[in-house]
């Protein structure tokens, strides 16, 4: 790719990555040094004096003669691209509401909501067939909340915040108040003599080995295993040592174990 030294213009040969990555492009370090030397005399962007500076000084293009001045440069550079209060005003489309808005944000939307639940509520309104659900009020703050038959449960709440301090944390809710109840039995089907007081012991009995493969536990994780697959006959003689293959064998029908001696 042709491109014309910044200093001398003398034409050269530049790859399109190295045109796109450097502004200026140079046919030696000479040109490059002479060239950030250079001063230019140029008005001030803010009160128009004279400011004689390099021209690797300048603020996109303009110069200010001063710390005020450069200020009100940058001043006006912000105003120009985020605009005014007055400027990134507008109106919802939905409620009418006034709000401020990123003057990129309305260039990129051509329809303006102040909220989440005005712009829902305008798109159900174009779309009747889309309204499936219904407006609940949250039991703790009483703010409106949409819910689909899907997203339906005994409690409304807005948030997690709301759900906490009207039910407070679940590990004081006990019974039918805690989300975990499920009617009173127990999610775990062993009784409460099989602990890790117990597991440690048949462990410790069948010397940290596999019953069937004899692999010990450096090479594998051992499980215990029911030998007649009642998980609450807990008894010692009931219990065996076995690897996670080998139990998944023995679930499976594919291997036996023996009754410890």
């Amino acid at each position: 790719m042709d491109v014309a030294c910044a200093h001398c213009g003398k034409v050269l040969s530049r790859p399109p990555s190295r045109v796109k990555a450097y502004t200026h492009q140079f046919c030696d370090s000479d040109c490059h040094d002479r060239f950030r030397e250079r001063r230019e005399t140029l008005p001030c962007a803010v009160c128009g004096s004279p400011v004689t500076l390099k021209a690797s000084r300048m603020v996109r293009g303009k110069v200010a003669c001063g710390p005020e001045c450069l200020a009100g440069l940058r001043s006006q550079q912000r105003i120009a691209y985020f605009g005014t209060e007055t400027t990134r005003q507008v109106e919802c489309e939905h409620c009418g509401k006034t709000f401020v808005r990123k003057p990129s944000r309305i260039a990129k939307n051509a329809r303006n909501f102040c909220s989440l639940a005005c712009k829902n509520e305008a798109n159900r309104g174009e779309r009747p067939d889309l309204q499936t659900g219904e407006w609940l009020h949250c039991e703790n703050c009483n703010r409106p909340v949409w819910r689909t038959p899907a997203t339906v449960r005994p409690h409304t709440f807005c948030s997690r915040s709301c759900a906490f301090m009207k039910q407070g944390p679940p590990a004081i809710r006990l019974g039918e108040d805690n989300p975990a109840w499920r009617g009173g039995r127990s999610l775990i089907p062993y009784g409460r003599g099989f602990d890790a007081a117990v597991k440690a012991a048949v462990k410790e009995r069948d010397g940290h080995r596999c019953q069937i493969c004899h692999r010990p536990k450096d090479e594998t994780l051992l499980a215990v295993h029911h030998i007649d697959r009642v998980k609450t006959n807990n008894d010692p003689g009931n219990l065996v040592s076995l690897c996670l293959s080998c139990h998944r064998k023995v679930h499976h029908g594919t291997a036996e174990v023996e009754p410890p001696a």
